[in-house]
């Protein structure tokens, strides 16, 4: 799970690696430009060929393909300094902002769109009219005689170039590939395009997210002050390695996908003098996708960890590991700054109170980005756990304010009602 096999280097043609990215994962890519001489590269070049022939003893969170990349480069380029600035472990966009925040070593950066941000970019320049040609040829798989008998050869020109990069998505295009499912419609498409031979203007495909190197450093560690209400006060530290959730700042990374590893919460209740772990998420993701015209993802969650305060009413004492994996959808609003969404999860776990236990988990949420500083969450979650004796249930409802003072620094207001226990914390 943490790494531990063979790393080994290989040199391709450029255009290999973004085809791979761009096309067959539908990443958008951002490529920086660095400021090497003839010589520099040179050496990069000799080096690469010289490691070609052995391996590394690879690391997720440390001696991993970003790490590597930033000992080839200060190889290359010995006075950048770049490895001892990547002090306990190495994760990509960490290394971006490394190698961004050498003075005039990045000269350019530039962005290149994946086949999806292409295919987004097209549709939402479709007027009403394109928009159901292109559903019907979706939805058909095919060209009819009258698919394009309300529309003019710009139309055409449109829809069918709207309708190549939907296939090129769908078909994962990289190289020589052969199409498995599209084939003969593809073809009938470029042939029908270049008999009528239009030139459309040329689409600027503004980027579906910002630079990776704006965005906050992938560590974490906050610390809290809170009252369970009428009842006691606490403090909490917060350490989260890696890597991003949507109560984060959304500059840099999406703001439909969360990450965490390793994050843990320690608890000291200052009216009892008790210390707890609070909470320890070994990993979790949250996935909640756009959907966009024709094209469907599923929203996911995935959480395997340790809690606190696990039961109801009187009996919310218990500790528990638990697995929790659930699916769902996600709504969006107009401009992408909402998004509403829901799932339904089947938890498992265990306590040394409750035993060995599982059941259904539904969590609802709404967040909600304010203006560029300020965002607000609401998520309520309802559980049913069951064992071959009891039933317990679980209920959390939560409210967060987040202000984002600058990249790496923010201030949150919360409440929480769980288990019918109330608190609030301010971060």
């Amino acid at each position: 799970m943490l790494g531990g096999y063979k790393g080994k280097f290989s040199v391709l043609p450029y255009y290999q690696k973004i085809q791979e990215y761009n096309n067959y994962e539908s990443r958008d890519l951002w490529e920086y430009k660095l400021n090497f001489s003839k010589n520099e590269i040179k050496m990069l070049e000799l080096l690469l060929w010289e490691v070609g022939w052995t391996y590394i003893d690879y690391y997720y969170l440390d001696d991993n393909c970003a790490y590597v990349m930033l000992a080839l480069l200060e190889a290359a380029k010995p006075d950048l300094f770049l490895t001892n600035k990547a002090l306990i472990y190495a994760i990509p966009s960490d290394t971006i902002r490394i190698v961004d925040n050498i003075p005039n070593f990045v000269t350019n950066v530039t962005y290149r769109p994946s086949v999806l941000s292409r295919y987004v970019t097209k549709v939402a320049l479709l007027n009403n009219t394109e928009s159901i040609i292109l559903k019907n040829i979706v939805e058909n798989n095919n060209i009819l005689e009258n698919t394009f008998s309300n529309c003019d050869k710009y139309c055409k020109a449109n829809v069918i170039d709207s309708k190549l990069e939907f296939i090129d998505y769908k078909e994962k295009l990289v190289g020589s590939n052969d199409l498995v499912k599209y084939g003969k419609l593809r073809h009938t498409l470029l042939l029908s395009r270049a008999k009528d031979a239009v030139k459309l203007e040329k689409i600027e495909n503004k980027p579906q997210s910002n630079p990776p190197h704006i965005g906050h450093d992938s560590g974490m560690v906050a610390m809290s002050v809170g009252s369970v209400l009428a009842e006691s006060y606490f403090t909490e530290l917060q350490w989260r390695p890696a890597l991003h959730n949507y109560e984060d700042s959304d500059l840099g990374y999406s703001n439909s996908l969360g990450i965490g590893f390793l994050d843990t919460t320690f608890r000291y209740n200052v009216t009892d003098k008790k210390f707890e772990l609070r909470k320890f998420h070994l990993l979790e993701i949250m996935s909640l996708p756009k959907n966009l015209e024709n094209i469907e993802f599923l929203a996911w969650h995935f959480d395997l960890g340790l809690e606190n305060n696990f039961g109801f009413n009187e009996k919310a004492k218990y500790e528990r590991g638990y697995l929790k994996f659930g699916v769902g959808a996600t709504l969006f609003g107009e401009e992408n700054n909402r998004f509403f969404y829901s799932l339904l999860h089947l938890d498992t776990g265990y306590s040394r109170n409750f035993g060995w236990h599982f059941g259904p988990n539904f969590l609802f949420g709404y967040v909600e980005q304010i203006n560029s500083k300020i965002k607000f969450i609401v998520t309520t979650e309802l559980g049913n756990r069951f064992n071959k004796n009891n039933i317990t249930l679980s209920s959390e409802s939560k409210a967060i304010l987040s202000y984002y003072i600058s990249r790496n620094f923010s201030v949150q207001l919360s409440y929480l009602n769980k288990n019918s226990e109330n608190e609030a914390k301010l971060t």
